[in-house]
């Protein structure tokens, strides 16, 4: 049984082919935004240890222009990784909500990947 923040995108064409970070696991804060975020960061061609973000540190590298995704790292694999949904900002300017997937509407942070 596959679990929900686990699945892949069938449309392979809607991944970026290349991106500055994976998210593989989140903590939320009592209101529902996101506390930190354990990334994995690219570094030329090879991706870092994990790495713990701020919202407010994500939000401002999403502004700036990187892209990062939902995924996981493959057992064993070192540098690859299972890639699973793209990470962006909505809402309006200064409440923007941080989401992967199809947007819902809401004013709560949501991202596919387990909690940490």
């Amino acid at each position: 049984m596959a679990l929900p923040f686990l699945r892949k995108k069938s449309e392979d064409n809607q991944r970026p082919k290349r991106y500055d970070g994976v998210i593989e696991a989140v903590r939320y804060d009592a209101s529902g935004r996101i506390a930190l975020a354990r990334v994995h960061e690219r570094r030329g061609l090879v991706f870092s240890d994990h790495v713990l973000l701020t919202r407010e540190e994500l939000i401002h590298r999403l502004k700036a222009g990187q892209v990062f995704v939902t995924g996981r790292r493959k057992p064993y694999l070192g540098n690859a990784f299972e890639v699973y949904e793209v990470v962006r900002l909505a809402g309006t300017p200064g409440q923007e909500v941080v989401i992967s997937g199809p947007a819902n509407g809401s004013e709560r942070d949501h991202l596919n990947v387990p909690l940490f």
